[in-house]
């Protein structure tokens, strides 16, 4: 029995995948990633820098589901309406197994993706307490180095629920977003 791929010219060029393919775990990211279009997250989004912190409110929802992306309508809440920002829509990839896309691709097509991140999956889920209370979440945590430094960002996913908490620190200042409402 042969297999089929050794049968594949390597340099045939006529057939383009699409398909990402991602680190792989132990984790069923349908349970702790849901996409739903309707479900609405409003986080309380703080930025650190020195002896500063400005927070606010994000409203994310998803309005769209398509079959390889979805649209996520990001909205900032404010309290005078003199003031609001208008909402954007934030077209996210859908990776085959509805994992993160904080989780970096290994390879596009059959391309190999070379960059400078590394990432850890922490399978075994851990207490984290965000405003709207308390979950077993699975943290990730994705480290990625260029030319302007470090960014270590690390984020919790709750069954059911999705992101629960983030945060993401860097030389230009830290951020941190948390759970408040979701429905």
């Amino acid at each position: 029995e042969t297999d089929i791929d050794e049968k594949l010219d390597p340099n045939d060029q006529d057939e383009v995948k699409t398909d990402t393919e991602v680190l792989k775990s132990n984790i069923n990211w349908k349970e702790y990633n849901p996409i739903l279009k309707g479900k609405k997250y409003t986080y309380i989004y703080t930025i650190k820098e020195g002896n500063t912190s400005i927070p606010t409110e994000v409203i994310r929802e998803v309005v769209d589901i398509k079959e390889t992306t979805y649209i996520l309508r990001q909205s900032l809440a404010t309290s005078s309406k003199e003031s609001q920002f208008p909402s954007t829509n934030i077209s996210v990839a859908i990776n085959n197994d509805n994992s993160p896309t904080i989780i970096p691709a290994i390879s596009v097509g059959g391309e190999k993706v070379t960059a400078t991140s590394t990432l850890q999956i922490f399978e075994k889920p851990e207490k984290v307490k965000v405003p709207l209370g308390e979950y077993d979440a699975i943290k990730l945590i994705s480290t990625t180095t260029d030319k302007s430094g470090e960014v270590k960002t690390t984020s919790w996913y709750a069954k059911n629920v999705g992101l629960v908490k983030s945060t993401q620190e860097s030389k230009a200042g830290n951020y941190y977003l948390e759970l408040k409402v979701f429905k």
